[in-house]
């Protein structure tokens, strides 16, 4: 729960206003920012080294981060995992190409139920969706609570998490509750920012 009403109704409030300024964002643009974005990412020395994986597949114009993980060049096996709902938890699958994604409760494409679990012990990066971070590593996700319940799991203890958003979802602060998860590093198209504990 909350701890008020105030802080509830703020968070809406931010997340219709970060929400609108997104869907905004052209075709055109929406594609050369995302490949801006998933430049810095894959420029970052822990990404380089990462072989396991979370990530997300872009909806209602969140930055599409498909140029990772579907790079025909890539050198090095990486194990992808994408999330599927599955009442308030989200489980782990890894990404086997050439299946297509299932239309998920939600109306995302997630994976199927059958596609092979993720150890999330072996987990090096999350790379978390976001309706707006802050540079604190707050984040203000759709009000669900998914990723906050999964990023406290145990077995993500040692994973960096990287929240990704297009710059102007990217604030100077958030209102945050007790449970919110903070976040290790924040990747923009303009920028790439190590969070300080």
């Amino acid at each position: 729960m909350p701890l008020s009403d105030d802080l509830a109704n703020r968070k809406r409030q931010l997340r219709r206003q970060f929400l609108k300024q997104r869907q905004a964002i052209g075709p055109a643009d929406w594609r050369a920012r995302s490949n801006r974005l998933c430049e810095n990412v894959r420029a970052l020395p822990v990404f380089q080294t990462a072989r396991s994986l979370l990530a997300f597949v872009s909806f209602r114009c969140e930055p599409d981060l498909s140029p990772l993980y579907d790079r025909a060049d890539t050198t090095t096996e990486r194990c992808w995992g994408f999330p599927r709902c599955q009442g308030r938890s989200l489980i782990w699958h890894q990404r086997r190409r050439g299946t297509a994604w299932v239309c998920g409760s939600y109306g995302i494409n997630e994976p199927g139920a059958d596609w092979p679990p993720v150890d999330l012990t072996t987990v090096d990066i999350v790379l978390v969706p976001a309706v707006a971070v802050d540079r604190s590593g707050g984040r203000l996700g759709y009000g669900g609570g998914f990723y906050d319940r999964c990023l406290e799991r145990s077995e993500l203890k040692d994973a960096m998490t990287i929240g990704v958003v297009f710059e102007e979802s990217y604030c100077d602060a958030l209102p945050r509750d007790p449970w919110d998860v903070p976040l290790d590093y924040v990747c923009t198209e303009a920028s790439v920012d190590r969070i300080a504990s």
